[in-house]
């Protein structure tokens, strides 16, 4: 039983076909910090239970269908500083509800169907220590470059 494992701050198990009933068990882990869920076929109802992980700073949920409900459940972890949900089936008002994560460092959004109106309510609610963004593949245009290079500090910003 995973509950046995409750002193674990850092997991990684990419790739495993855990689905929604693994991420439910992994939401008993109450003492992680760092959550690696890459390929797991978990979708909007596994990111609710991981949204019970209320001490993680670093999620990463890449090829996971979590679409923009999950990404509304995992806007709750408000401590999050590192986020990767590339290719997690997110458009516009799933970005929107990421803006929430005030303490995000880096964010990666990468092969998403996010454009110019979810990315631009991330710039709008900036968070102050957001370092590093990355948006390939997504739909943005030029409108949001603009956007970007008129934040006030130094940003990395991979398109």
């Amino acid at each position: 039983s995973l509950v046995r494992l409750h002193h674990l701050t850092s997991l990684s198990i990419s790739e495993n076909a855990i689905a929604n009933a693994g991420a439910r068990r992994i939401a008993q882990l109450g003492g992680l910090r760092s959550l690696i869920v890459d390929d797991c076929g978990i979708d909007h109802l596994g990111a609710k239970y991981i949204a019970r992980l209320t001490g993680l700073i670093e999620l990463s949920m890449k090829e996971n269908s979590i679409g923009d409900a999950g990404a509304d459940h995992i806007a709750k972890l408000t401590g999050l500083e590192r986020l990767t949900l590339e290719e997690c089936g997110l458009g516009n008002d799933g970005a929107m509800h990421i803006s929430r994560l005030s303490n995000l460092v880096s964010l990666d959004l990468s092969l998403n169907d996010i454009e110019d109106e979810g990315i631009a309510a991330i710039i709008d609610n900036y968070p102050v220590n957001l370092t590093d963004i990355v948006l390939r593949h997504c739909g943005i245009t030029y409108e949001t470059i603009e956007r970007i290079h008129r934040l006030p500090t130094a940003l990395r910003v991979t398109i």
